[in-house]
């Protein structure tokens, strides 16, 4: 899923989740479902953002639930921006 996320390749991301799955951003928002997840994407990649780097340092994964740790880089709304996140 990461390495999709930073090539910008959303089916892929799209493929690893599970139809009702929940995404929570560390900034808030949250996602429900792969449809809003998609819808998410699309508008940020269709703003001219790109991810530069998404290296995960921690990953637990469970029976019904899986964590990440991250640093992400990316360039958003014309500048460099990054960020530790899970």
């Amino acid at each position: 899923m990461f390495r999709a996320g930073k090539r910008a390749e959303i089916e892929t991301v799209l493929e690893t989740l599970d139809e009702d799955c929940i995404i929570t951003e560390c900034c808030g928002p949250v996602y429900r479902g792969r449809d809003n997840v998609r819808l998410w994407m699309e508008k940020w990649l269709g703003e001219g953002n790109r991810v530069l780097e998404w290296d995960v340092r921690t990953c637990v994964i469970g029976q019904d639930a899986a964590a990440f740790e991250w640093r992400f880089k990316c360039l958003w709304h014309g500048e460099e921006s990054g960020f530790e996140g899970s």
